[in-house]
């Protein structure tokens, strides 16, 4: 093997190496980013919640059951649901 050689693969090396660090480096800003997006999800799909209940009511439907359908419609957005999906669709 050359030095030219060696040098390339010295470099390439040292490249992977810069790119998982930068990845490592990454991972926590992007769970950061992730959860406060979910977040903002999750307080949106309950405020929608709310406001289907009310028309629900104003509409004359029983307030049991529509707090019922409130509740399935604002608890749509799980985030154990989305974990299981997701790898779901990676392992398959």
């Amino acid at each position: 093997m050359s030095t030219e050689d060696a040098n390339m693969a010295k470099n390439k090396v040292e490249s992977e190496r810069q790119a998982i660090v930068y990845v490592a480096a990454m991972v926590p800003s992007l769970l950061w980013h992730l959860g406060w997006a979910y977040l903002r999800m999750r307080r949106r799909a309950n405020r929608e919640g709310r406001f289907f209940y009310r028309a629900l009511v104003k509409e004359g439907v029983p307030r049991e059951v529509a707090a019922e359908l409130a509740n399935e419609y604002s608890s749509s957005i799980s985030l154990t649901r989305f974990i299981r999906e997701g790898f779901s669709r990676l392992t398959s």
